[in-house]
């Protein structure tokens, strides 16, 4: 009986609700300089909604009793996990989720407004010339992706200059906690001028065999909250797992923009590189 109404529980999360408690854990996870082992951000987020505490003391034992083999993987004891833990914070952003719509709502007759129209900007609306090179000619080049990630970075950065990218400067070291590989910059399409910032995982910063969500998440959510961009643009070197680009979408539509970010997959990538002679 309680496995199942934990289940349901469970069930009941929304990815929106789990991704902006998850963005506090990751960054905390992040900043002290330990692994996120076996998705222990995403669970014990999942818990910490599961439980909903009303107060920071709930909240200190709802993640107290929450067992996992992270502890031991990084040799932190939970008393000192605790210690630090950001609970203030946790518990505004508890206060603050995306609330469900009611199912019925009072009919209040209105003048109609023009809805604000959204962003929505596709990768071959950036680089035209990625349709010269097809995906079965691409895929031939993707086995060829595990580069030096700053080669990638610094051909992104050629490449915008030449489209006119205004604020595209080199970068002089890299971080375990950086923001963003590329900060912001415009970009004039068709007649309209949008804002962006991109972020590079190149193959040998990214561990596992395919990109999950976690392994991307404190660039993205950081990247976007440093300036608000029109865009997030996302390069990858390895495949993403299935539901990423669900979870990309999720985080969006959290911000208010279900068209934030814009994957660049292995593919594209290879393209992308072997159009810029790098492949």
């Amino acid at each position: 009986m309680s496995e199942r109404k934990s289940s349901k529980k469970k069930a009941n999360l929304k990815p929106a609700e789990i991704i902006a408690i998850q963005d506090l854990v990751l960054e905390y996870v992040l900043s002290n300089q330990w692994k996120d082992y076996q998705g222990f951000s995403r669970e014990l987020s999942e818990r910490i909604l599961e439980s909903r505490p009303k107060t920071e003391e709930d909240l200190i034992s709802c993640v107290r009793g929450f067992a996992h083999p992270f502890y031991s993987f990084t040799s932190v004891h939970k008393k000192e996990f605790l210690r630090r833990f950001p609970s203030k914070q946790m518990m505004h952003r508890l206060s603050n989720l995306p609330k469900q719509q009611e199912a019925r709502e009072t009919v209040v007759v209105v003048t109609p407004s023009p809805k604000p129209r959204l962003s929505h900007v596709v990768l071959t609306q950036i680089f035209p010339y990625l349709e010269e090179v097809n995906i079965e000619e691409a895929k031939r080049f993707v086995g060829r992706l595990d580069m030096p990630e700053r080669i990638i970075q610094d051909t992104l950065r050629t490449a915008l200059r030449e489209r006119g990218a205004t604020n595209i400067t080199e970068r002089r070291s890299d971080t375990a906690l950086e923001v963003a590989d590329l900060e912001d910059f415009s970009l004039k399409i068709g007649q309209q001028c949008y804002s962006f910032v991109s972020v590079v995982k190149g193959y040998n910063s990214l561990k596992r065999r395919h990109v999950r969500w976690e392994d991307v998440a404190h660039q993205i959510t950081k990247a976007y909250q440093g300036t608000q961009p029109n865009h997030v643009l996302l390069v990858l070197a390895k495949d993403p797992v299935d539901n990423l680009v669900t979870q990309l979408v999720s985080y969006g539509i959290s911000v208010g923009n279900r068209n934030l970010v814009i994957l660049i997959d292995p593919i594209n990538l290879a393209r992308f590189l072997h159009i810029r002679g790098m492949l």
